[in-house]
């Protein structure tokens, strides 16, 4: 993606923010009968965006806070009309969930090989849900409340309303208005847009500490997706002008990073699938079955982005390259690699890498992360790639050297 694509989804959030805005100003104040404030108005926006960017960055934590604070400094009277989220037997249950998830990543790091399996099902399962059971609907909450309008049942399909019964709360009293649904959709498409923008920027870091082998790295990230949330949060009531900068800050960076993130998505799908159908399902595959090893690229390399799929194989004339589909289909492009002998397999606790070992053979290069399928056929991938030999990564090269040394001088061989 070039430059230019990456401004793409900024112009067009623009654009409808500058139709949207107006529009629900307008029928804010023909629903009111009086227009509000512009200072009013724009407390209400900024409360919107704020909610909006924190549940976003931290789903199941954002919203868990967001529906128990709700319902703690709601009157016991209006507590029957407040959005679903907001009920103890949505949020006390979501509760527990974040709790077992950061027991995962603390206690579970002594055993990253039942933890990694647990970070794939989240990457696959538990962000997407939060993302479209929990973030969704605040987003549409948010975007009615922002216009001052009840949703209209026309909306949405009564099957929705029926699960859904309350999604937002009018004032005791108040009219439904008429003709509200082209505001309130035009804010809950801005809203979705960026709350997904900035959802998948949260949800790259869960990716990068999937394929992290350095332990309680995924707990620094999520506590910074926390501390993220915490701090929207505390402006949004102390200070909603500096909480609509600062989310206003926060959503810049996701857009800028939207496509980074995007393609890390795509390649940790595929990777938490290949993990839980090696590790959980007993899914792996020797490689030299199929004369070909499939993996991403760890970085640029002939042309390709870094994280392009592909196989590496041995070519007709000995040397070994990498072919890629642009788009997953059609004919395959072939990237021409140095000589077999230049390259290492590394392996790994999860899945196995080819490395590019250093002049002195210390320090080494990542060049491509293999499928978790491959994990234990690491000598298989050597004589198929016809590669220079096996490094183990699992230990530290200090800590082999030092077994090493100890093995050659204690366990010395029985002479006869």
């Amino acid at each position: 993606m070039t430059g230019r694509a990456t401004c793409i989804p900024i112009w067009i959030l623009l654009a409808v923010s500058c139709v949207t805005l107006p529009c629900m100003a307008a029928a804010t104040d023909a629903v009111a009968g009086a227009p509000d404030s512009p200072l009013e108005r724009g407390q209400r926006v900024a409360r919107a965006v704020a909610t909006v960017t924190g549940t976003a960055i931290s789903p199941l934590f954002g919203v868990c806070v967001l529906g128990a604070y709700t319902y703690a400094t709601t009157p016991q009277p209006n507590r029957a009309a407040l959005p679903f989220y907001c009920a103890p037997v949505f949020w006390i249950p979501l509760a527990i969930l974040v709790t077992l998830v950061m027991l995962k990543d603390t206690v579970g790091s002594a055993a990253p090989l039942l933890k990694k399996p647990l970070d794939a099902i989240e990457i696959l399962v538990v962000n997407k849900a939060a993302f479209l059971f929990a973030v969704l609907p605040v987003v549409w909450h948010e975007a009615a409340a922002i216009s001052n309008l009840r949703p209209p049942g026309g909306l949405l399909p009564e099957g929705f309303l029926a699960f859904v019964p309350t999604v937002y709360a009018a004032a005791p009293g108040a009219a439904t208005p008429s003709g509200g649904a082209i505001p309130i959709a035009l804010a809950a498409i801005t809203g979705a847009g960026v709350a997904f923008a900035v959802w998948l920027t949260g949800h790259a870091l869960d990716i990068l500490a999937l394929l992290s082998p350095i332990p309680l790295l995924d707990v620094f990230f999520k506590a910074s997706r926390v501390a993220i949330f915490l701090t929207v949060g505390v402006l949004a009531v102390l200070n909603s002008r500096a909480a609509l900068v600062v989310s206003l800050v926060i959503i810049g960076i996701c857009l800028l990073c939207f496509w980074w993130a995007f393609r890390l998505a795509v390649f940790g799908a595929v990777f938490a699938w290949d993990i839980l159908r090696s590790c959980l399902l007993g899914r792996r595959r020797d490689p030299s079955l199929d004369g070909e090893v499939l993996g991403f690229t760890a970085y640029p390399i002939g042309g390709l982005r870094k994280r392009s799929f592909g196989a590496l194989r041995i070519a007709a004339d000995g040397s070994l390259e990498f072919t890629h589909r642009p788009v997953g289909i059609g004919f395959r492009s072939a990237v021409r690699l140095q000589n077999p002998d230049n390259y290492e397999v590394g392996k790994g606790f999860i899945f196995p890498c080819l490395l590019a070992p250093g002049k002195a053979g210390k320090y080494y290069r990542f060049q491509f992360r293999l499928l978790p399928r491959y994990a234990g056929y690491e000598e298989e991938i050597r004589d198929l790639l016809r590669l220079r030999g096996v490094r183990d990564l699992r230990v530290p090269s200090e800590f082999q050297s030092a077994w090493n040394w100890l093995h050659g001088t204690v366990a010395r061989p029985r002479v006869s």
